[in-house]
């Protein structure tokens, strides 16, 4: 294992307020019908079958966690390195915290060919700005063009709460879900406001 993502998963779970922030291992045994669905210069992203759900609630008369039904997941690789792995997920969670509409981050799992690292996080189902602008914008209406951008400053907003500043936002990591859902994805590059290099996100 890797002692710095068992500490942050430990803290996460100890600090979280809302069963929303929990994040979790997650053995790779529970997803199925990996599908690669994105690649660019940092990494891969792939669409799994979680069969186990993510945690919705506790149950105190069971003593346990609830959890959702099977669900789609989104997997994402981050080919620089184990920090910068670690660097993306705690700007994920620094945002998760500051606002529970943020691009849900469920955990951390492993690629069960190459043993890499990958975020557990949220599938969006009309994907990018460029997607989302070739299959629906034409018929949505001008409320839900609205309510999405409102939706984006949103996210922006936790983004620059959390004192971080993206550096690299562009079509590509904006994210369209259903229920006017927006997100803002990509934060590998994230770094404190003032910094001019990406640093420890701490």
């Amino acid at each position: 294992g890797n002692s710095e993502i068992d500490a942050f998963i430990y803290e996460a779970q100890t600090t979280a307020e809302f069963p929303e922030q929990i994040l979790e291992w997650i053995p790779e045994t529970q997803f199925t019908e990996f599908k690669l669905i994105g690649k660019g210069g940092f990494g891969r992203v792939f669409k799994a079958y979680w069969e186990k759900g993510r945690i919705c609630k506790w149950n105190s008369i069971m003593n346990k966690w609830e959890r959702s039904e099977p669900m789609w997941v989104a997997l994402k690789s981050i080919e620089k390195g184990d920090e910068s792995f670690i660097d993306e997920v705690k700007a994920m969670y620094q945002c998760l915290k500051i606002n529970l509409g943020s691009l849900d981050c469920y955990g951390i799992t492993r690629d069960p060919v190459t043993q890499d690292y990958l975020i557990v996080m949220r599938f969006v189902e009309y994907g990018d700005l460029r997607a989302y602008l070739s299959s629906t914008f034409a018929t949505s209406s001008w409320k839900d063009r609205l309510d999405r951008l409102w939706s984006l400053s949103i996210d922006l907003r936790s983004l620059h709460r959390s004192g971080l500043v993206h550096r690299d936002l562009h079509g590509g990591n904006v994210l369209f879900g259903n229920n006017r859902r927006n997100f803002i994805a990509d934060l590998g590059l994230t770094c404190k406001d003032g910094q001019t290099e990406t640093g420890d996100i701490k």
